[in-house]
């Protein structure tokens, strides 16, 4: 590995550490963080991906700078949040964590992702990390997910080499597969998909190995570190393995190696089957909403006949947004044309083909209710596809300007890409610095106040304990405090007077009632205050004061915790009083 490589990793460094500067000027509410996170973003990924480009770079330095890139990204992450776990999805595998820690078992029942026990891959290994090194469990999960982030790239790259042969073109397919919107922020925190999609990788490579004539065994390992890991992934895993299948017999591959990857496959997807029903039975209702709610029979959540009102990106963001994937259609397509013009292998063109559904997800984010969560979340799965013949039609535009002012073109695409994989993806645009408390929130809902919840819940509450929180104080209670969040608790809250709130209260059971003072002071961001908000989308204005001083009056209730900002109530009184 020469210089110029150790250039682009001290650029990449440089970026990372502007980065977490501009997230320290957030914290103290300094001026000038937005444009340090920028330019640090720009440093990020540019030097990897202009130096990938070069058909004179080598493959080794190739593969350190896709692995040191992706190292930057989970230490951005990590320096996000230093401190704790804070959005909601890893609070979520924390209370599984937390729950094998303290049983010494697989499989106890979570309540607030009843699906999560089911494939505990990443909480068996980051607790396995914890309890091998002494790291607390917040260490060990950062750790767990930032390896599997940094080995991510590099398998990506093995996956596409094998279809190609071509180390410039895995390697530039790598670096736009770094451009998915999820990839830079929410597939690096500690949540199942970030420790299953390198295994996913590695399966797809075993498949496109086997259609070479390698040995299906090469397939089991990674194909079963996906199963126990994520149920969206293993079924990611399983209908790209028809895909490529797919792919083969348009290639006219030899039927005999289609024949035995066809029978692998129908084994895998009842080794899936059968996991899932007898391990995680409820994955099927779990994903069985979004997709009724992709085909349309399934209404949106929120209220009918109003458009939610949340924080929107301003207009230049969402600008970039619609252009980075304009562009990687674009680029896409001019791949695709480039190799059927070619004398490229069969299998390579059809499996490049593959690719040409990347705007059928963009179809999807316009058309489907929540579209633009399932896209987003699909794009992760889609652009493995995608990657290459994107690749293609970079490296095309890239040999085409031999002269360096010539390859502006080139430059500023990659640029577009780098910033809508920013702009596309988590968090978004009001909470991208952090330090700015916003109620109910993702990360920004999670302050001392909401955090010191954790502390208290975890040796006070009993498990499974009903109780009634607004989102972010629901995050700390569900994963510390073990209780049975009520998602038809937002009534309560609206409830004219206390008579009204308890009748209500004793109708669900609810034990507990925690009433954060702030919910009177901001609107919420993301349109909605609880766990199915019926008013959600209807916020012009915070909660009138009077809807949450009606608890203080309330002789049923009893105030059992205080920080300043956040109550939490006894309800029991209310069962009959």
């Amino acid at each position: 590995m020469g210089t110029k490589a150790l250039d682009v990793l001290l650029l990449v460094l440089l970026g990372a550490l502007l980065i977490s500067v501009g997230y320290a000027l957030g914290r103290s509410h300094s001026p000038g963080g937005t444009a340090l996170f920028w330019v640090g973003q720009a440093l990020l990924l540019l030097p990897v991906a202009w130096r990938v480009l070069e058909s004179s770079t080598e493959t080794t330095e190739r593969l350190v700078l896709l692995a040191g890139g992706a190292a930057a990204q989970a230490l951005v992450v990590f320096c996000y949040s230093p401190d704790r776990f804070r959005f909601p999805d890893e609070l979520q595998h924390v209370r599984t964590a937390e729950d094998i820690l303290q049983t010494g078992h697989l499989f106890t029942p979570n309540s607030y992702l009843a699906v999560s026990p089911g494939f505990p891959g990443l909480e068996e290994v980051a607790t396995a990390v914890s309890q091998l090194t002494g790291l607390s469990l917040f260490h060990a999960g950062v750790l767990t997910v930032s390896l599997a982030h940094t080995i991510l790239p590099v398998a990506v790259y093995l996956l596409l080499w094998e279809l190609s042969k071509d180390e410039r073109l895995a390697a530039v397919g790598a670096v736009i597969y770094t451009t998915c919107p999820h990839n830079g922020f929410f597939n690096t925190l500690f949540i199942y998909a970030a420790l299953a999609l390198p295994f996913l990788v590695l399966t797809l490579r075993g498949v496109v190995r086997a259609l070479h004539g390698a040995r299906l065994a090469l397939l089991v390992p990674p194909f079963l570190a996906v199963l126990i890991t994520h149920h969206l992934t293993a079924l990611a895993a399983l209908g790209l393995w028809g895909a490529f299948l797919a792919a083969a017999l348009i290639a006219r591959v030899d039927r005999r190696l289609i024949l035995r990857l066809f029978i692998a496959l129908l084994g895998a997807c009842a080794a899936a089957a059968l996991w899932t029903w007898w391990y995680a039975p409820t994955t099927f209702g779990y994903l069985g909403g979004p997709f009724a709610s992709l085909v349309g029979t399934e209404q949106a959540t929120t209220a009918v006949g109003r458009t939610p009102v949340v924080a929107t990106a301003p207009t230049w963001e969402t600008g970039i947004t619609l252009g980075a994937a304009a562009l990687t259609g674009s680029l896409v397509a001019l791949g695709f044309a480039v190799l059927w013009r070619s004398r490229a292998p069969r299998l390579l063109v059809a499996s490049a083909a593959l690719g040409l559904a990347y705007p059928l997800v963009l179809v999807i984010r316009v058309l489907a209710p929540g579209g633009a969560e399932i896209a987003t979340r699909g794009l992760t799965y889609v652009e493995l596809v995608a990657a290459l013949p994107a690749a293609i039609g970079l490296v095309k535009l890239y040999d085409v300007a031999p002269r360096l002012p010539a390859r502006l073109l080139p430059f500023l695409a990659v640029t577009v890409l780098v910033a809508g994989s920013v702009t596309a993806g988590l968090p978004p645009s009001w909470e991208r610095l952090p330090g700015t408390f916003h109620v109910a929130a993702f990360e920004s809902g999670l302050d001392e106040s909401v955090a010191a919840l954790g502390p208290w819940a975890q040796q006070t509450l009993s498990p499974n304990q009903g109780v009634a929180c607004d989102f972010s104080s629901c995050s700390m209670l569900g994963a510390y405090g073990r209780a049975e969040l009520s998602t038809s608790a937002s009534g309560v809250y609206y409830a004219a007077n206390a008579a009204e709130a308890d009748s209500l209260m004793e109708r669900l059971g609810l034990s507990y009632l925690v009433v954060d003072r702030r919910l009177t002071s901001q609107t919420p961001m993301t349109g909605t205050y609880f766990l199915r908000d019926v008013q959600e989308g209807q916020h012009l204005t915070p909660l009138a004061a009077a809807l949450l001083d009606k608890f203080d009056a309330d002789p049923l209730l009893d105030r059992i915790y205080d920080n300043g900002n956040i109550q939490i109530y006894a309800t029991s009184r209310t069962w009959g009083g």
